[in-house]
């Protein structure tokens, strides 16, 4: 399982959704929408962490 962040484009609220890991990601965003207003316009946050795991498996690769 993974959790993912995203910020609805409408009401601007911030929520996290569980995915698991064998799910892709463009078949589960357009399924997803706001808790808070129901609008289906979101944005998927990248955080620091993910970040990190990413430029840390770049690095990695590259040796």
């Amino acid at each position: 399982m993974k959790i993912i962040e995203f910020r609805c484009c409408v009401c601007g609220k911030k929520f996290n959704k569980f995915f698991c890991t064998n799910c892709s990601n463009e078949s589960c965003n357009l399924k997803i929408k706001c808790p808070y207003c129901g609008s289906n316009k979101i944005v998927r946050i990248v955080n620091k962490v993910n970040l990190f795991q990413i430029s840390s498996k770049t690095y990695h690769n590259h040796l």
